[in-house]
């Protein structure tokens, strides 16, 4: 468990592009300083033989609204804390900072074993013996490979979407056979194989689109499918859930977690499988949902509650991992 006091700093290591995992970064750095604590961005160029740190950087437009103080060193100190993601090699961190607390925070498993997986758990193993390390989760997925790999010192800390979202509100005026997707993520079932088996549905890309024009997209249509693989739980299909959407998801990673996805099992569809009947099969469960779309939203209001509860869990999880005791109310 990290432990801070009213003189910690807390240091969140982030890259400084425009995707859920750095956002997930900012938003608890924003949450800390809501809370009363110095907590900081640091933005990070590369990892060579030593960790660069970027100087002279501002957050993007996309993370300005968290309103985050930036910190180009970082202060190796007991009384403090570093924060990176699962991502960047655990090992440098501990080598270069000897003294400050360090919390890894698990935004994904999948994308951690994808690059040198082997060699990047045996650093861990190798680390916890040599100093304490606090694991942090953002799925419950994520928390079941740790346990299972032999780590403890497990806390979940479940982060939110963004307030764009939660400011939605479903209407009634649905596109009828509208189907979005996210073009950046493809199984065995390719998108191309869906659209010539149903040309006469309108198969939108999510892509290129603002906060605000991605939520109104979401509001006028009925259902997201998605494709890939969930190495966490991921933003885009949470976030269409909170503007009225349907989801079919694939039996694959976080999104096979009743936990991460309380969703029934018709609104999962097998990935492994590409035959030309699994494809059918597909477009068929994309049909029914457009036909029952009323039916089928009520099956996903225990998703939806969840969703909306999770900026409180998010500031109750921080509270337990960062051993805040005082009951300190959120600034503005």
């Amino acid at each position: 468990m990290l432990t801070i006091n009213d003189d910690s700093k807390i240091f969140i290591v982030t890259p400084n592009i425009p995707t859920g995992g750095p956002e997930s970064l900012h938003q608890l750095g924003h949450m800390l300083r809501r809370l009363g604590y110095e907590a900081f961005i640091t933005y990070f160029k590369g990892i060579g033989t030593q960790i660069e740190i970027e100087e002279g950087t501002t957050p993007i437009s996309f993370f300005e609204e968290y309103k985050v103080k930036i910190a180009t060193k970082i202060e190796d100190a007991p009384n403090n804390v570093l924060i990176f993601p699962e991502a960047l090699d655990c090992w440098m961190w501990a080598k270069q900072f000897k003294n400050i607390q360090l919390g890894m925070w698990w935004l994904s498993w999948d994308n951690f074993c994808l690059d040198k997986w082997f060699k990047k758990l045996v650093s861990l193993y190798s680390l916890k013996r040599l100093r304490p390390i606090t694991y942090l989760c953002n799925s419950k997925y994520v928390e079941s490979n740790l346990f299972s790999n032999g780590f403890r010192q497990v806390y979940p800390l479940n982060s939110c979407v963004n307030k764009v979202f939660y400011e939605a509100k479903t209407i009634t005026e649905k596109v009828p056979n509208r189907v979005l997707f996210n073009p950046h993520k493809n199984g065995k079932v390719k998108i191309e194989s869906l659209k010539k088996i149903a040309p006469d549905l309108e198969w939108i890309a999510v892509q290129g689109l603002t906060r605000h024009q991605l939520r109104d997209l979401l509001r006028t249509s009925k259902l997201y499918l998605d494709l890939g693989y969930f190495p966490g739980k991921e933003r885009l299909p949470r976030e269409a859930c909170l503007c009225g959407c349907c989801l079919i998801i694939p039996n694959l990673g976080a999104a096979d977690y009743l936990y991460d996805y309380p969703i029934e099992p018709r609104y999962r569809y097998e990935a492994d499988k590409e035959s030309i009947k699994d494809v059918h099969s597909l477009i068929a469960k994309i049909r029914w949902v457009l036909d029952n779309y009323d039916g089928a939203l009520k099956d996903f209001e225990l998703l939806n509650q969840h969703l909306r509860e999770a900026p409180q869990q998010f500031e109750r999880e921080i509270r337990k991992a960062f051993s805040i005791s005082r009951n300190s109310k959120l600034s503005e």
